[in-house]
């Protein structure tokens, strides 16, 4: 198999970026919520008082919005490639990062699904690498993580680990 597989063959879902803004509002939301919630007669409400009136609070809302997009921006530019001899990772807004990882140096590699991804139909393909530590291809199919897991899986065993000994 010398076909170069990526994102067009077991695409990254649009859903992902949607989950992740949405993710991302409730957590604001929430923030804001327990700040709005608190009674007035509350040792807290010269806080609720304060964080409205105060050009701090709007700049941390301000920050938290541009984390959102950010992220959102982060997930639309992040690409993957399983090559015959290394899997390959493409992202980055401002700057672009490729890493290469060779497959005789991952130790496992998994499906895994958190809570939004259930509700959007989502998995994450999660690959334990020695010197990477985990690497996520996130924003798939669950039946497309399944099938790149395989596809890894077999690629793990037609480049296995060389012998690096320096013979010292």
């Amino acid at each position: 198999m010398n076909d170069v597989i990526n994102e067009q063959n077991y695409p990254i879902q649009r859903r992902w970026i949607l989950e992740s803004i949405i993710g991302g509002v409730l957590r604001l939301a929430a923030l804001f919520s327990l700040i709005l919630i608190v009674p007035s007669g509350s040792r807290w409400a010269s806080f609720r008082d304060i964080f409205w009136e105060n050009p701090w609070a709007w700049v941390l809302y301000v920050f938290f919005t541009f984390l959102i997009v950010a992220d959102a921006l982060q997930r639309v530019t992040f690409h993957y490639s399983i090559e015959d001899g290394f899997l390959t990772l493409r992202q980055g807004v401002l700057t672009r990062e490729e890493s290469q990882i060779p497959y005789g140096g991952i130790q496992d590699i998994f499906v895994k699904q958190d809570l939004l991804d259930r509700v959007f139909g989502l998995a994450t393909l999660t690959i334990e690498h020695v010197p990477y530590a985990n690497i996520d291809i996130q924003g798939l199919a669950k039946p497309h993580a399944e099938m790149l897991r395989e596809i890894v899986l077999q690629k793990m065993k037609e480049n296995p680990l060389e012998n690096t000994q320096s013979g010292l």
